[in-house]
């Protein structure tokens, strides 16, 4: 198994983010942080991955293609269909469908438990922003070692393999640089909306001093 450079798995993932924000369900790096009330994955993080996946499997040639197949989804595990856990009080996993689609699996019970032990509030906005992590995660472990973690250990369907303690930390390095580019695009939108806020209220009072 070949070991990537920090800076090569950096590089992979910014070479995403540039290929894949600005397509359909994906307008800019904002969205790769949109966070669902709901507690789950936006959408827009959804249609990231799922780009992502469709790329790595060598269908990115047709957008329409990521459109319409699902290849890169979560589920919480009581959602998952079949097979045992490889460890009990797992966080987040990567399985594979029979279908050829992939999972990120969230054990939500878990999830819950660290976020109260931490005084962090269990809300829906902070359970999506946790899940948001964990499925980069994943997510990046599929770009970087799906050869390894599924094809040898799952012939259909089931969970990957346990990653090693190098392939942890790799996982997590590309997972920041999604995290951080979408933070970095939603500070960007938010500064170009007060300037223009700013712009547009200075306008107005132009326009009142004028009257008489």
């Amino acid at each position: 198994m070949n070991t990537p450079r920090p800076s090569d798995i950096a590089a992979k993932a910014i070479q995403l983010i540039l290929t894949i924000c600005g397509k359909h369900g994906v307008r800019d790096h904002a969205d790769l942080v949109a966070a669902s009330r709901l507690g789950g994955i936006s959408p827009r993080v959804h249609m990231f991955a799922n780009y992502v996946v469709a790329g790595e499997l060598g269908n990115y040639v047709d957008p329409e293609v990521a459109d319409q197949t699902l290849y890169f989804t979560s589920k919480n595990l009581h959602a998952l269909p079949g097979g045992e856990p490889p460890q009990k009080g797992f966080i987040s996993w990567l399985y594979r469908l029979h279908s050829g689609g992939y999972v990120a699996v969230f054990n939500e019970v878990t999830i819950r438990a660290i976020m109260e032990s931490n005084d962090v509030p269990a809300t829906y906005l902070q359970l999506s922003r946790v899940k948001t992590r964990l499925f980069y995660h994943e997510l990046s472990h599929f770009v970087l070692h799906g050869d390894f973690l599924i094809n040898r250990a799952v012939a259909s369907k089931g969970y990957a393999m346990p990653a090693q303690p190098l392939q942890e930390e790799e996982a997590w390095l590309m997972a920041s640089v999604f995290l951080g580019a979408g933070v970095g695009g939603y500070a960007h939108n938010l500064k170009q909306q007060r300037a223009q806020d700013f712009q547009d209220h200075a306008v107005q009072r132009d326009d009142s001093s004028m009257r008489f």
